[in-house]
């Protein structure tokens, strides 16, 4: 079965609480939005000063996975 891929933009807000101080950055990226096997899966990649990093995010009627490569490795997985 072929997935179909929709083109979506996604908007990441990022808050980083340190001590007293508050940072806020936001960006805005293109992305793919597909569902397969009954998950859904968003793709997206972003360019930090790093570099750039590969995100998925996985979700299920079970968990929620987040996985970023690249400039930036991260496994988050929810249950």
């Amino acid at each position: 079965m072929v997935k179909e891929r929709k083109p979506v933009r996604i908007q990441i807000t990022n808050l980083v609480r340190q001590m007293d101080a508050l940072e806020k950055t936001e960006i805005t990226v293109p992305g793919v939005f597909y569902r397969d096997e009954g998950n859904i899966y968003l793709h997206y990649e972003e360019q930090q000063v790093e570099g750039k990093i590969r995100s998925v995010l996985k979700v299920s009627e079970t968990e929620l996975l987040l996985l970023r490569n690249g400039a930036v490795n991260m496994r988050l997985h929810f249950f």
